[in-house]
């Protein structure tokens, strides 16, 4: 989960992207199948997003780091 240091709050955001042809790569894992199989039988896909403001306070997001 992104957690933005200056509100504290954590989200993930996706964006759902058409898919007009098959991945050329075979999936790794059976999570990676699943989502494979589901994006074939809706033609629909989701991509993870960055955004550069939290969607929930609105200020601008800085990630926040561990080290």
């Amino acid at each position: 989960m992104f957690q933005s240091k200056n509100c504290g709050h954590g989200f993930d955001m996706y964006v759902k992207v058409p898919r007009y042809a098959r991945r050329m790569s075979m999936p790794l894992t059976r999570r990676e199948e699943l989502i494979d199989a589901l994006e074939e039988l809706t033609g629909e896909g989701y991509a993870l997003f960055y955004p550069q403001y939290c969607p929930i306070c609105g200020k601008k997001v800085e990630e926040e780091n561990d080290d």
